[in-house]
């Protein structure tokens, strides 16, 4: 039998041990094909690293602390009174509740503006449209989706899209049990204020008056509604307390009227 002719010559030399320093580069090319001289060729860097100049310090990337969570998890339900509050979880509150939803309905705004229809539904709370003591972090959050969805809703109607906030009151869920990051406390002047809160709040989870699946089904209806609300609030405590808050507004207004009417220029003001 024949033996196997050798391969044929190529600018590269095979390894005659595991020794790195026993192999020879391979040469390599310029665009035009032509072989780079030995004082041109530079060895490539392996993953992660990059060029450096000879005397420079190499790049390390720059370590940065990951934003305050409880547990590792974000979580949508933030209690305890402001100022015991961090700002850390003030953030993550507004990440969860605000820029999360935001970039949601940014991703599928697109879509539903090529096609000329659609229909934006995003759950906020009756805390979006009332505030109640000891959430105030929360409540700011969805006060804040609030204004978003709202001014939304009138910029895209244009394009056949419907923006529809939707409040709920207490529902039986978990947002009152382990859902719920509750802030340490650390003021004793808030005692008598927001300990009874705390603990009426514990108290009534597993036992809210809202029912999910009824919640889930008035989903479903609107959106069969030709002229589907910008606003739906649901169960019977967040109509009282929403109206009530509503009220609250309504008497600011009247009582403050003439001082609210005192601030525009008249023709008495001097140029």
């Amino acid at each position: 039998m024949t033996p196997a002719s050798p391969p044929p010559a190529t600018s590269a030399t095979a390894c005659s041990s595991t020794s790195t320093s026993s192999c020879t580069r391979r040469s390599r090319r310029d665009p035009h094909g032509e072989d780079l001289p030995d004082h041109r060729r530079q060895q490539r860097p392996g993953p992660g690293v990059r060029h450096r100049r000879p005397g420079r310090r190499p790049h390390r990337r720059r370590h940065r602390p990951q934003r305050h969570r409880r547990d590792g998890v974000h979580r949508p339900g933030l209690e305890g009174t402001f100022e015991e509050t961090p700002l850390a979880d003030l953030r993550a509150q507004f990440d969860v509740n605000v820029f999360g939803a935001a970039a949601t309905v940014q991703a599928v705004l697109p879509f539903m503006r090529e096609r000329r229809r659609g229909h934006i539904l995003a759950v906020t709370s009756m805390g979006g449209l009332a505030t109640f003591p000891g959430v105030s972090a929360y409540c700011g959050s969805k006060y804040a989706l609030e204004g978003i969805l709202e001014a939304l809703g009138k910029e895209v109607a244009g394009f056949n899209i419907h923006v529809t906030a939707i409040e709920p009151g207490s529902f039986r869920t978990d947002w009152a049990g382990r859902s719920m990051i509750r802030t340490p406390r650390s003021i004793p002047d808030y005692d008598e204020v927001f300990e009874p809160i705390r603990a009426a709040r514990q108290t009534a989870s597993g036992n809210q008056l809202g029912n999910p699946a009824k919640a889930a089904a008035a989903l479903l209806r609107i959106l069969d509604e030709a002229n589907p609300p910008a606003h739906l609030v649901l169960g019977s405590d967040a109509l009282r307390l929403v109206r009530a808050g509503r009220e609250t507004v309504q008497s600011d207004l009247d009582t403050w009227e003439d001082l609210t009417l005192s601030t525009d220029y008249t023709p008495d003001d001097a140029p």
